[in-house]
């Protein structure tokens, strides 16, 4: 006998909740949640996409520096770059990561920053984890251990921000697919 609730065609915005893959916290190195299946990424990536994000930032400040010190002088620009540098850098890393989990550097990886719930980064979250990048964390080598020797490939900032940087491997199909 053939269940009548499941011989009923289902309409564009109906789906069959029993073939939902449920979402699951990032745990393992592959994990489904939220609709794919997501890889936590190391070290290397990592790295290559904040150099190309530390790039842009160089990019942006350069007419700055320029523009002080060709009106104030070199010392005058290099004080300026110490003070205006920091800020611009942590204002495009929590604004690109608050607004849509990632950076351009990230981005061009296929990398999004995610809550270990799944979530998309939340702002709170993007402050911490840029602080902590912001002070150094222990240096560039003990950021590097971290991430290595992490269950989920997670740096100092993302402990304290409950944040994972991934990769998206594979797409979920979507609901209304999954209710046809």
């Amino acid at each position: 006998m053939v269940d009548d609730d499941r011989a009923a065609p289902k309409g564009p915005n109906e789906f069959d909740t029993a073939t939902i893959v449920p979402a699951v916290p990032l745990t393992d190195r592959n994990t489904t949640v939220g609709g794919g299946i997501y890889q936590p990424q190391g070290w290397l990536l990592r790295f290559i996409a904040y150099l190309i994000d530390f790039v842009i930032i160089l990019i942006g400040c350069a007419p700055l520096y320029a523009l002080v010190q060709f009106r104030w002088g070199a010392d005058t620009a290099a004080t300026t770059v110490l003070v205006v540098f920091p800020a611009v850098f942590l204002a495009y890393f929590i604004a690109m990561e608050g607004a849509w989990s990632d950076t351009l550097g990230k981005r061009a990886f296929g990398m999004k920053v995610l809550m270990l719930d799944e979530r998309p980064c939340t702002w709170r979250a993007a402050i911490i984890r840029n602080v902590f990048k912001l002070l150094g964390a222990g240096g560039a080598l003990i950021t590097i251990i971290f991430i290595v020797l992490s269950k989920k490939s997670q740096r100092l900032g993302d402990m304290a921000a409950g944040t994972v940087v991934v990769k998206e491997l594979a797409d979920m199909p979507d609901r209304a697919a999954l209710s046809r």
